[in-house]
């Protein structure tokens, strides 16, 4: 009879003989561990006792079991990081329309990669950003921004596009003092694998680079546009925005919006090690 449900897919161990070196052994795992190594044997050019040998002879010390798992996951770990720096090769030689400048961050594994697009690109990119620049472009009146309390979330609101907008407070000289005001409810970023949504990143280098991109739209005073990839532990994710300065009585930029174009996930390396374990 099989044992109890083992992991969080619900599946229960089951017996199975495989053969390493000369001879039979019998291990438990998940049928789908199991179905991984026949996967991970095939696209390593082998059938699964040379694998299964090659892994057991590698190990230092543990069970078996526990080194065929641990080579799945090293295995699907390795090849999702493999997608994942495709897709910042690709970013990097991205050829979007417009790209004024490029910005990149990165720390060990993690990284925050920005283009800055030419404003004069904004009807090729997500119609929520249009909107808002035109709203923007609007409310300005001949001035080279508008003020704050003319900006209505309600004229947003009016064709669906109020999830999308963030509102900033970057009065403070110290961009570690901006305060959000209004927090966008489509653009929650959701932790992989288990889309629990990240109430605050911390001192990640995406909240720092975040931070820097908000005080150069309050220094630059003018709408910056921008195609985003980011890499953190908790997620990996591609969006555009736009950041849309707004001054106080004096002229002074003060308020910002921010217009999110809703994230799509890329791969993420940690997804398989977290799902195994």
């Amino acid at each position: 009879m099989p044992d109890a449900p083992s992991n969080g897919y619900g599946s229960s161990l089951e017996t199975y003989s495989i053969k390493v070196g000369q001879r039979w052994t019998s291990v438990r795992l998940e049928p789908e561990v199991m179905a991984a190594l026949k996967d991970v044997a095939r696209a390593e050019g082998s059938d699964l006792a040379e694998l299964c040998t090659r892994i057991a002879a590698a190990r230092p010390h543990g069970s078996l079991a526990s080194a065929l798992r641990l080579h799945v996951v090293r295995h699907f770990r390795d090849r999702a990081m493999d997608r994942a720096r495709a897709d910042l090769a690709a970013g990097l030689a991205t050829d979007d329309v417009g790209v004024r400048a490029t910005l990149f961050a990165r720390d060990d594994n993690d990284y925050v990669l920005r283009h800055t697009l030419d404003l004069d690109s904004v009807d090729q990119v997500d119609p929520c950003i249009g909107f808002l620049f035109v709203y923007w472009k609007a409310l300005c009146k001949g001035a080279d921004r508008p003020r704050f309390d003319a900006f209505k979330l309600a004229a947003a609101a009016a064709v669906g596009f109020d999830g999308n907008i963030h509102l900033l407070d970057v009065e403070a000289a110290n961009p570690d003092d901006f305060r959000i005001i209004r927090q966008a409810p489509k653009t929650m970023i959701c932790r992989t694998p288990d889309n629990v949504p990240l109430k605050t990143l911390g001192d990640s280098i995406y909240s720092r680079e975040v931070r820097a991109d908000y005080q150069a739209a309050k220094l630059g005073g003018q709408p910056l546009l921008q195609k985003v990839s980011v890499r953190i532990p908790e997620a990996a994710l591609s969006y555009q925005r736009i950041m849309l300065p707004c001054a106080n009585r004096d002229g002074r930029v003060d308020r910002l919006i921010v217009v999110v174009a809703a994230p799509s996930r890329l791969p993420h390396p940690d997804a398989t090690v977290a799902a195994f374990s």
